[in-house]
C-alpha cells in the first residue's frame, strides 16, 4: 500500500507541473499574440540601382571650380575652395556607408561623358541643365533622367536684383544628398535591401538656411579689391560658412547712414533690394559710417540725433519684412590716412547703436571692426589707406564667419 501511495503523489506532482507548464504557455500566448509574427529588421547594406542600374557602375561627376574662370586670382586665396568637389567626396563616404561600394569623383570638364554618372552641381552635361541661376539659392532638386541622378540646388552666378553681388552658395547643392539618403535608409529600416532610383525618381524642396545680409559702403561692396564679386567680404564669409548659410552682399560705396544727406543709402538700389529681400534674413550686419565723418570735427546734437534716427529707420523697414531678424553694428574700420573718414566721433556713435536698436524692441550685437583692422590687417591690407586688399577682405571675412557663427550657436558676447 506504501507502494502505491508512492506512485500515486509522484504521478500527482508530475500532472501538476505539466498543467503549470501548460499555464503558461497558454498565458504567454494570450498576452503577445503577435509574438510569432515575423519581425522586421532593418538590413546593414542596400544593393542600390538608379533606373535598373547597379550603383557600381557609376561615376560621381562634380562641377568646375567655381573660381576656375577668375584666371588673375587663381595663384591667390581661391584654390582650396573647390567645393563641388567637397560635396563629390562627401556623397561617395555617404554611399560607401550605405552600400559598402566605393565611387570614383570626377570633374566635369576632365572627363568624358559616360553612361553612367550621379552629376554634383551646375555640370556641363546636358543633364544638368535644369540647374541654373535663376533656381533660388534655398531650392534642391535631385533626379534621375535616364541612366543619370542629378544632384543640385540653386547656387547665384549673377547679380540676384539691381546689381547685387553675391557669391556663389554650395549649401543647397550640400545638402540636397540629405533627402537621397533619408529614401534609402528610410527603405532599409523597413528590411528593404533593393533600393532603386527609378525612372520617375524627383525630390524637390526648400532649405531652411541662414541667411546673412551684410549692409555698408565700400568697404562691404569690396571696392579697390581685383573683383568685387569674388574678392568682397561677404563673398569671403560665405566661402567659410558654406555649408549652411547664405551670405549676401548690399554695398554701396560712397554712402552714408544718415538719410539727410546727398549720398545717403536708402536711396539708392541696394537699400531697394534689401528690403525687397528682408523675409528671408535672419541676420544683419550694418557698417555704415565711413562716408558720414566729413563732419568732424564739428559734430552737433542735431547731426547725431540724425545719424541715430536714421539706423532706426534702416532697421525698422528691414524688420517689417522679417519681425524678429537680428542686427549686428560695426564701426568703422581703420582708417591710415590723413582724412576725415572713419572718425572717432562717429564711431562712438555706431559702438552706441546696440543699445538704441535694444530700445527699440531689436536684438542687436556689437563688432569693433576698428581694433580688428587697425590690429590685425594693419595699414599693410590697406593700400590706399582705406580700402582693404584682397587678403584683407578675406580676413576680415574669415572674422566675421567666426562673429556670425557664435552669434547662432548663443556664444557670442554682446
Amino acid at each position: 500500500m506504501k507502494k502505491i501511495r508512492n506512485l500515486i503523489i509522484i504521478f500527482a506532482m508530475l500532472l501538476a507541473v505539466i498543467m503549470i507548464f501548460s499555464a503558461c504557455a497558454g498565458s504567454a500566448n494570450t498576452s503577445d499574440p503577435d509574438k510569432n509574427d515575423e519581425q522586421v529588421t532593418a538590413v546593414d547594406r542596400a544593393n542600390l540601382t538608379i533606373n535598373g542600374n547597379d550603383i557600381s557602375l557609376y561615376t560621381i561627376v562634380y562641377a568646375d571650380h567655381p573660381y576656375s574662370s577668375v584666371r588673375r586670382l587663381s595663384s591667390m586665396i581661391f584654390t582650396e575652395y573647390d567645393f563641388y568637389k567637397l560635396i563629390a567626396k562627401s556623397i561617395s563616404e555617404r554611399i560607401f556607408s550605405l552600400t559598402g561600394v566605393t565611387l570614383s569623383t570626377a570633374r566635369d570638364t576632365k572627363t568624358d561623358v559616360g553612361e553612367y554618372e550621379i552629376l554634383v552641381g551646375p555640370t556641363n552635361r546636358d543633364e544638368s541643365s535644369t540647374f541654373t541661376d535663376r533656381m533660388s539659392v534655398y531650392k534642391y532638386q535631385n533626379q534621375v533622367k535616364g541612366n543619370k541622378l542629378i544632384i543640385g540646388g540653386g547656387y547665384n552666378s549673377s547679380p540676384l536684383v539691381n546689381n547685387i553681388k553675391t557669391s556663389y552658395c554650395w549649401a543647397s547643392t550640400y545638402h540636397a544628398f540629405d533627402f537621397i539618403e533619408e529614401y534609402i535608409t528610410g527603405q532599409m529600416r523597413q528590411g528593404i535591401a533593393d533600393v532603386a532610383l527609378d525612372s520617375e525618381f524627383k525630390q524637390t524642396g526648400t532649405l531652411e538656411l541662414k541667411t546673412v545680409a551684410c549692409i555698408g559702403d565700400s568697404i562691404t561692396e569690396g571696392w579697390a579689391s581685383s573683383d568685387m564679386n569674388v574678392c568682397a567680404y561677404p563673398a569671403a564669409m560665405q566661402r567659410t560658412i558654406w555649408q549652411d548659410y547664405v551670405v549676401l552682399n548690399y554695398g554701396a560705396s560712397g554712402k552714408t547712414m544718415r538719410d539727410d544727406l546727398a549720398d545717403h543709402y536708402v536711396d539708392t538700389g541696394f537699400y531697394k533690394a534689401a528690403v525687397q529681400n528682408a523675409s528671408n534674413f535672419d541676420l544683419v550686419l550694418i557698417m555704415l559710417g565711413t562716408n558720414d565723418s566729413d563732419r568732424d570735427p564739428n559734430f552737433s546734437a542735431a547731426d547725431d540725433e540724425m545719424f541715430n534716427s536714421s539706423a532706426i529707420r534702416l532697421a525698422d523697414a528691414i524688420a517689417a519684412k522679417k519681425p524678429g531678424v537680428e542686427f549686428v553694428i560695426m564701426n568703422c574700420p581703420a582708417y591710415f590716412g590723413s582724412g576725415t573718414s572713419g572718425s572717432a566721433h562717429v564711431r562712438l556713435l555706431q559702438k552706441a547703436l546696440p543699445d538704441l536698436f535694444e530700445e527699440n524692441g531689436y536684438t542687436c550685437y556689437y563688432f569693433d571692426m576698428y581694433s580688428f583692422t587697425r590690429k590685425e590687417l594693419t595699414s599693410a591690407h590697406f593700400p590706399d589707406a582705406l580700402h582693404p586688399d584682397n587678403e584683407g577682405y578675406s580676413m576680415m571675412g574669415v572674422k566675421l564667419s567666426e562673429v556670425v557663427s557664435a552669434i547662432f550657436d548663443g556664444t557670442y558676447n554682446k
